[in-house]
């Protein structure tokens, strides 16, 4: 399963439970395209994870770090915690497609 995060606060940008709106679809090919329909224009953030073992979470190691595949808008790599909402930002102003990559 993949699990994806839209948010549109600065304030709840990739904290669990706070998204603006949320989609889990089964993965059947090494891509997945997901739709978010009828999004107000504004700013967006997206953050992604394979959940591997469809616990519903996105697990952890010790120091937080996540053991699944992961990844944020504008293919954000972060190294120590979240990005920022400003880094990940999408602008929305009429449909649009993204592409993210997950990390691991």
């Amino acid at each position: 399963m993949v699990e994806l995060g839209l948010y549109r606060n600065a304030e709840t940008f990739a904290e669990v439970g706070l998204t603006y709106k949320q989609i889990r679809t089964k993965i059947t090919e090494k891509q997945v395209t997901v739709i978010f329909y009828q999004l107000e224009p504004g700013n967006y953030g997206v953050c992604v994870y394979h959940d591997q073992n469809n616990n519903k979470s996105c697990d952890r190691n010790f120091f937080g770090l996540p053991t699944e595949p992961y990844g944020f808008s504008n293919n954000i790599r972060p190294i120590f915690s979240a990005p920022s909402f400003e880094n990940c930002l999408i602008k929305l102003d009429k449909n649009k497609s993204i592409t993210i990559k997950n990390s691991l």
